[in-house]
């Protein structure tokens, strides 16, 4: 979760502190070790992303699959940051890390 940090987006790095993300990101992944991170399709989206303005921005379904058999699928977004795209965390999750707690 540490390499998943480094690609977030600086504005919510600085919302959600290196060690508490990883830290909650563990509570929240899917059981077992992550064996992989499929990117199933990306599409133009016009979302507000909570504390980033004027972002370009792009949806992208994800995969999440563990080795234990265990899969979830959920669309997140990704902000160009000069000429690389980095993740964002969504509203719940900015809300959940301004308040010093977990998202769930």
């Amino acid at each position: 979760y540490e390499r998943a940090w480094d690609d977030l987006h600086p504005a919510h790095q600085r919302i959600a502190p290196r060690a508490r993300f990883v830290r909650c990101a563990g509570q929240v992944a899917p059981e077992g070790d992550l064996e992989s991170i499929e990117v199933l399709e990306v599409f133009d989206d016009d979302a507000e992303i909570a504390g980033i303005r004027d972002a370009d921005s792009r949806a992208v379904r994800l995969r999440v699959t563990s080795f234990e058999g265990e899969s979830d699928t959920f669309v997140n977004h990704a902000v160009r940051v000069d000429e690389r795209w980095r993740w964002v965390l969504d509203e719940d999750a900015v809300t959940a890390f301004r308040q010093n707690r977990c998202p769930r």
